[in-house]
């Protein structure tokens, strides 16, 4: 495929933005207190702040698009620029870090009076907000079930006092298992995610296998 000719070695970079360690075995993004997860666009945990960064607990990024004060009438306090101009790299640039500021405790502090009027004005807005909630923990919930399944087959530890012959189809038997149900998650949830490992997998039953056909009866 096209990811294994540009990058044949399999290497990742796994700091993501901002500060972020990707998992690979659970596709989420390690943010010290937190994991978020790129395929819902949230954080699956909850803010370490609570309700201090508004109701939703779970929100990552602001939306500039309709957060915004196109008025100009938010503002905290002026700003003096001391010193002449002509002193000053950029004039601008004060005023550009409080413009931030101010959007930014503008858009925790009217999250709440926002939220509630789409919830109580709007019917269809209520409809899709509490449709993408449920959909949202719906997905989340069966995408970690089946991966714990696959994990829990993967490294499920044979039966004890087995045969050769017996602990050797009972491994090809769940490599099989482990493989299949790898290749299944990756196909609903993140394709390719685990080809590396099921190419490996691959290997080693084609060796059990083998194995089987020249000593197993």
């Amino acid at each position: 495929n096209l990811l294994g000719e540009e990058n044949p070695e399999h290497m990742e970079q796994l700091i993501r933005l901002p500060g972020q360690q990707y998992d690979e075995e659970s596709g989420l993004h390690y943010n010290r207190h937190r994991y978020y997860s790129p395929g819902l666009g949230r954080y699956i945990t909850q803010d370490p702040a609570g309700l201090e960064g508004g109701w939703n607990l779970y929100a990552y990024p602001l939306n500039p698009v309709t957060d915004t004060d196109p008025l100009g009438l938010w503002q905290e306090g002026s700003i003096e620029q001391a010193g002449p101009s002509w002193f000053i790299a950029d004039p601008m640039e004060k005023y550009r870090q409080q413009a931030a500021i101010d959007l930014t405790k503008w858009w925790h502090d009217t999250a709440p009076q926002r939220d509630l009027f789409l919830l109580t004005q709007c019917p269809e807005a209520r409809m899709i907000m509490l449709a993408a909630m449920n959909g949202s923990t719906s997905s989340t919930n069966a995408r970690q079930s089946e991966y714990e399944a696959y994990k829990n087959r993967c490294n499920q530890s044979p039966p004890p006092n087995l045969d050769f012959c017996s602990l050797a189809k009972w491994k090809l038997s769940r490599n099989k298992d482990c493989r299949d149900m790898r290749q299944s998650w990756d196909n609903k949830w993140l394709p390719g995610r685990h080809a590396k490992n099921i190419a490996e997998l691959d290997v080693g039953i084609n060796k059990l296998a083998k194995t089987i056909a020249d000593k197993c009866p």
